[in-house]
């Protein structure tokens, strides 16, 4: 049997169990806190998806109408003793279905209230659906993408970068607020958006252009590329490029200083044409077609031999180097990967072995445990339904206001933070 975790003890509810709610109590229970799903009547959409083995492992199942006021106070009841409570229905969804931060905390006060929208509660965006393609549309993260014959059509990437990030966003928040509790034994409130995720990546195309029209003394924009042949417009999208090996690979490399670039095509035996009047100063081009020529000629050299011995040159070269496009299968067998313990094996008595993402975090001393199966729809359902709340204390001090959460305790005050 595993040892308890190091959140053995704090309860959990996600009341959306979507992929962004799902991916932030998912750390919760992997470190032995009890994470309750809430979920319809029918199952969370997330139950069709691929990876809900993984979002869903070593959580509890309860299925709720939160459209029926007598499952709504089965909600509150469950609220009212647990620890934290994820929210990701979107602005003013929660509160019109009676289970908002306001509400829930003023019989928990204790509580944690996480909540994840598309671009907070408030503002002239907070009605917007938090869809993945909405925010990155508005926060420019597919601006500049192109595809040949598909001139002005949107491009979206394929991971959830939004959702994903905003998540993370969300658990570090509520973290920090279980530990400010500690202190003084009050839950708050912790936002956080789709839109604040999304920018964490640095969507630097759009604010390229950006600067570069409002301040076109300063700045000076790089050639838009064209839609019929996207050739690359500057030396650092030629170190970053896709090229395809001899035996079928695509690879991306990633050579995105100076000298990166400049070893990388020494390898490739292209760096004495760049001192021939013919090259001179070839990625940065004006003309397009001396690019695409230099492209053409970088990718042949590329084709010329298998990933196999490209990885041998990325061996002995170190700043040259450029990651294979795996398949989702062979993710689990990247040497890094395995190298570092990051996949696991959990046993589902109906899938058979799943493999999987490890934990997202090592603890030396207190190691988390994620090799736990998915539970069936509503496989707790009696007794969740019968559970009631323990009465939890209200504190005696008044909450503080207006510091930082992580204020260091002042001298001679260890393990206490200073109030007020």
């Amino acid at each position: 049997m595993a040892e308890p975790g190091p959140l053995s003890g704090l309860v959990v509810v996600d009341l959306t169990t979507n992929v962004c709610s799902a991916f932030t109590t998912l750390l919760f229970g992997d470190l032995g806190a009890e994470v309750i799903s809430v979920e319809p009547r029918g199952g969370a959409d997330l139950r069709s998806m691929a990876a809900a083995p993984f979002y869903l492992r070593g959580k509890k199942s309860i299925a709720l109408d939160l459209r029926d006021a007598s499952d709504v106070a089965i909600a509150t009841e469950l609220a009212a003793g647990a620890d934290v409570v994820v929210e990701a229905f979107g602005a003013g969804v929660a509160e019109g279905l009676d289970l908002g931060y306001e509400t829930l905390s003023a019989r928990n006060p204790a509580l944690i209230y996480t909540s994840i929208t598309g671009y907070g509660h408030r503002g002239p965006f907070s009605h917007l659906k938090a869809y993945e393609a909405v925010v990155m549309a508005k926060s420019g993260s597919m601006y500049g993408n192109t595809v040949p014959d598909r001139a002005g059509e949107p491009v979206m990437t394929v991971p959830l970068g939004a959702v994903h990030s905003a998540a993370l966003l969300a658990l570090q928040g509520t973290f920090i607020a279980l530990h400010e509790r500690e202190d003084h034994g009050y839950g708050q409130r912790v936002d956080a958006t789709l839109a604040q995720g999304m920018l964490a990546h640095d969507p630097w195309a759009h604010f390229l252009r950006i600067l570069s029209s409002r301040f076109p003394d300063a700045f000076t924009p790089v050639p838009a590329p064209s839609h019929a042949r996207p050739v690359p417009t500057t030396w650092l999208q030629f170190g970053l490029l896709n090229g395809y090996s001899k035996d079928g690979r695509w690879m991306q490399f990633a050579h995105a200083t100076p000298r990166q670039f400049n070893d990388f095509l020494r390898i490739l035996g292209l760096a004495p044409l760049l001192e021939t009047p013919q090259w001179e100063d070839a990625p940065n081009h004006p003309d397009p077609e001396v690019r695409d020529k230099w492209w053409t000629m970088m990718l042949e050299v590329i084709n010329s031999k298998t990933s196999a011995e490209w990885q041998e040159i990325f061996d002995t070269e170190p700043n040259v180097f450029a990651e294979i496009y795996r398949r989702p299968e062979e993710w689990f067998e990247h040497p890094q990967i395995v190298h570092d313990h990051h996949a696991v094996t959990v046993e589902d008595s109906r899938l058979g072995p799943v493999h999987q993402l490890g934990s997202l975090v090592k603890l030396s001393k207190t190691p988390a445990d994620p090799v736990k199966p998915m539970a069936d729809l509503d496989d707790s359902g009696d007794e969740l339904r019968a559970r009631r709340a323990n009465p939890r204390p209200v504190p005696a001090d008044a909450p503080p206001a207006g510091r930082p959460p992580l204020l260091p305790a002042p001298e001679g005050l260890a393990g206490s933070r200073t109030r007020g």
